[in-house]
C-alpha cells in the first residue's frame, strides 16, 4: 500500500468524540453549568436525597469533563504545535484549577459523615454504583484528622512533587553525559532518551561505554540525588504514620486495596527462582565467546528476522495471534480500525510513543508510531490489551465502576504480547528463527520480573531503614544495590561498578511500591497465558476478568479467574512457565 495514502485511512478522528468547534463550546458551557448546580449542595450532603442528587450531577460533570479532555488531549498528540489544541488545553486546565477550590467543600463533608451515615447511603439501591466507594470512605475515614489538621496537611500536599520536581530538574538540565566514539571515529553525544537504542548497538564497546557515560554523569551528583531521594522517603513515611498507618508501605498497599503478602511471596518466589534466570544467563554467555556484562543484557543475541511489515500485515498478523480470544474480540479490534480510532504512522508534528486512552464511556483511542517492524507489531499487541480491557469494563459497567485498578493495568496488555510472541514460535520455520522468540520472551520476563522485583526488593529496604530510625546515606544506598544486583544477576555477569549508581535514575521511586506491579502482572499474564493455551474455555472466564473494572478488589477479580496472589504457590506456578521457556531456549541453542 502506498504509505500516503495509508496515513490517510490511519489517522485519528477525534469528531467522533465531540464534532466541531461549536459542540467543544456547547459542553464547556454545560460543563460550567454543572459545576454552578454542583456547588449548590455545599452544607447538604448529610441528607440522602440531596446526595443522591450530587453524585448523578457529579456523574454527569465527569462524563462531560472527560469527553472535552480526551479530545484535546487527542489533537494536541496529532499536531503537538497546533495552536488550537494548546488554548483548549489551556482553557481546560485554568477551569479545573477553579473547579478544585469550588470543590473543595466536597472531601471535607465526606470526612464528617459517621458509620452509620455512610451504611445508610450503602444501602441505598440508588447508589449501588457508588457502594464500593462508600465502602472505601469508611475504611479511609479511619486514617483522617481533624479539619484543622487535614487543612494543616493539604499545604503539604505541592511539598510532596517537588522530590520528584527536584529529579527530573537534574536529570534535564543538570547532567552531563560524556560523548562516546562509534565504531566509524565518530563521537555520539549520550543520552537519556537514546540510551535505549545504544543498549541494543551490536558493538559491545559502544553498548558498555554508553551505560559508563550515563551512570557516571549520575555519580557527580550521587550525594545529591541520595539526599533527595531519603528526603522523599522521610517524608513519606511521617506522613503515613500522622494518618495512622503503619508506614508508607502499609498506606501504600492500603491505598490499592493489596494485602502485604503478595509482595512478600513475589520477593521470595523470585528468589527461589533465581538460578533459573542465571541458567538462562550462562547459555548467553556461552553463545558470546565465555563473555557477558550487564551491559550486554538489553542485546539480543538472536535477532529477529529483518523482515519488514507494512501495517495492513503487521494488523492480520496481530489479528492472528489474537484469534483464540474469540471472534467478538478480532471484530472489536476491526471496528477501532474502521471508525478511525488508531493512529498508525509517526510524524514530524506528532507525539511520540504509544498508547491506549478513553475516557470510561466509549471512546476508545490507541496511539501508535508503527515503522514496519515486528516490534511495532508487539506494540500493537500490547496497546490492544489495554483498549480490549477497556471496551470490555465500559461495555458490561456502570460509568462509576468501568476504570480499573492500576495494579491490573498492565495484565491484558501482556498476556497480548505473550500470546503474539508464542504464536510467532509456534510458526517459526527454523531454529534460530524459534530462538529469537524465545529470547524475546526471556527477555520481557528480565527485564518485567526479576528487574522490577530487584528495584521492589531495594525499595522496600530504603524506607524499611528510615521507618525503624536506621541511618541511610549514599554510600549505604550505593552498597545496598550493588548487592542486590550481584545476587539477581549472579556469578556469571561481569557488573561494572558503575552500576551502584543505577538507582539513582529510577524515577519510579518517587512513586513508593509501583515497581513490583509490573511483575505481578506479567506473573498473572503468563498463568493466563498458559490457561487460553491450554483450555480453550478459559476465554470466557478471562473475558469476564476483563469485563470487571473496579468492581470489586483488584485481587479478588483475579481470584475469580484462578490466580491467588496471596498463595506463592501461584507465583510457582508462573515460574514453571518460565523454566520451560529457558528448557527451550538451553535446547534450540543445542542445535544450533
Amino acid at each position: 500500500m502506498n504509505r500516503d495514502v495509508a496515513q490517510n485511512n490511519t489517522k485519528w478522528n477525534t469528531n467522533l468524540i465531540i464534532a466541531d468547534d461549536l459542540e467543544f463550546e456547547k459542553s464547556f458551557l454545560d460543563l460550567r453549568n454543572l459545576r454552578d448546580q454542583i456547588v449548590l449542595f455545599k452544607n447538604k450532603l448529610s441528607n440522602i436525597e440531596h446526595f443522591v442528587n450530587f453524585i448523578r450531577l457529579c456523574e454527569q460533570f465527569e462524563k462531560i469533563g472527560h469527553k472535552l479532555g480526551l479530545k484535546v488531549f487527542l489533537d494536541s498528540c496529532i499536531d503537538v504545535t497546533d495552536k488550537n489544541s494548546i488554548e483548549k488545553k489551556q482553557r481546560l486546565e485554568f477551569f479545573e484549577m477553579e473547579t478544585s477550590e469550588d470543590f473543595a467543600f466536597i472531601s471535607a463533608e465526606k470526612r464528617s459523615f459517621s458509620f452509620e451515615y455512610i451504611d445508610e447511603l450503602v444501602n441505598d439501591n440508588r447508589l449501588k454504583d457508588y457502594r464500593r466507594d462508600l465502602l472505601r470512605l469508611k475504611e479511609e475515614k479511619k486514617h483522617l484528622l481533624s479539619e484543622k489538621e487535614e487543612i494543616i496537611l493539604s499545604g503539604l500536599s505541592g511539598a510532596a512533587d517537588k522530590f520528584d520536581d527536584i529529579f527530573h530538574s537534574l536529570t534535564t538540565t543538570e547532567l552531563d553525559f560524556q560523548p562516546i566514539k562509534l565504531g566509524n571515529g565518530k563521537n555520539i553525544k549520550v543520552t537519556e532518551s537514546k540510551l535505549g537504542q545504544l543498549a541494543k548497538h551490536k558493538s559491545e564497546y559502544v553498548r558498555k561505554s554508553a551505560y559508563v557515560s550515563i551512570l557516571n554523569g549520575y555519580k557527580k551528583h550521587n550525594l545529591t540525588f541520595s539526599t533527595n531521594y531519603i528526603a522523599n522517603v522521610i517524608f513519606f513515611n511521617k506522613l503515613a504514620k500522622l494518618r495512622r498507618y503503619k508506614n508508607s508501605f502499609d498506606a501504600s498497599l492500603q491505598a490499592e486495596e493489596i494485602p502485604e503478602v503478595v509482595y512478600n511471596n513475589l520477593i521470595n518466589a523470585v528468589n527461589e527462582n533465581l538460578k533459573y534466570f542465571h541458567q538462562y544467563l550462562l547459555a548467553r554467555k556461552k553463545k558470546n565467546n565465555d563473555r557477558l556484562s550487564i551491559t550486554d543484557l538489553s542485546f539480543c543475541i538472536y535477532r529477529l528476522p529483518n523482515k519488514k511489515y507494512d501495517f495492513d500485515s503487521g494488523f492480520k498478523l496481530c489479528k492472528k495471534a489474537l484469534k483464540v480470544l474469540g471472534d467478538d474480540y478480532i471484530e472489536q479490534l476491526n471496528s477501532l480500525y474502521n471508525e478511525r480510532r488508531i493512529d498508525v504512522y509517526p510524524s514530524k508534528v506528532k507525539r511520540s510513543g504509544a498508547f491506549e486512552v478513553s475516557d470510561n464511556i466509549a471512546n476508545i483511542f490507541v496511539m501508535l508510531n508503527y515503522v514496519d517492524d515486528f516490534y511495532s507489531i508487539e506494540t500493537m499487541a500490547h496497546e490492544f490489551g489495554h483498549a480490549m480491557h477497556s471496551y470490555y469494563s465500559q461495555k458490561k459497567q456502570p460509568y462509576a465502576l468501568a476504570d480499573y485498578s492500576i495494579f491490573v493495568a498492565e495484565i491484558a496488555s501482556t498476556v497480548n504480547e505473550i500470546l503474539l510472541l508464542e504464536f510467532m514460535l509456534e510458526n517459526a520455520k527454523t531454529n534460530k528463527e524459534k530462538l529469537s522468540y524465545l529470547e524475546n520472551l526471556l527477555q520481557m520476563a528480565q527485564t518485567t520480573i526479576f528487574r522490577q522485583t530487584q528495584f521492589a526488593e531495594f525499595e522496600f529496604w530504603v524506607h524499611d531503614q528510615i521507618d525503624k530510625n536506621l541511618p541511610v546515606s549514599y554510600s549505604s544506598l550505593n552498597d545496598k544495590y550493588f548487592k542486590l544486583l550481584r545476587t539477581y544477576y549472579g556469578k556469571h555477569i561481569k557488573i561494572y561498578k558503575q552500576f551502584q549508581y543505577e538507582w539513582s535514575r529510577i524515577p519510579h521511586f518517587f512513586n513508593a511500591f509501583y515497581v513490583y506491579k509490573y511483575a505481578t502482572g506479567m506473573i498473572s499474564a503468563m498463568l493466563i497465558a498458559e490457561k487460553i493455551k491450554n483450555d480453550k474455555s478459559f476465554v470466557f472466564e478471562y473475558k469476564k476478568f476483563l469485563s470487571s473494572g473496579s468492581s470489586a478488589k483488584p485481587i479478588e477479580l483475579l481470584k475469580n479467574i484462578g490466580i491467588n496472589l496471596e498463595d506463592i504457590c501461584t507465583f510457582r506456578k508462573a515460574f514453571d512457565i518460565y523454566k520451560n521457556w529457558v528448557k527451550q531456549f538451553k535446547d534450540g541453542e543445542k542445535r544450533c
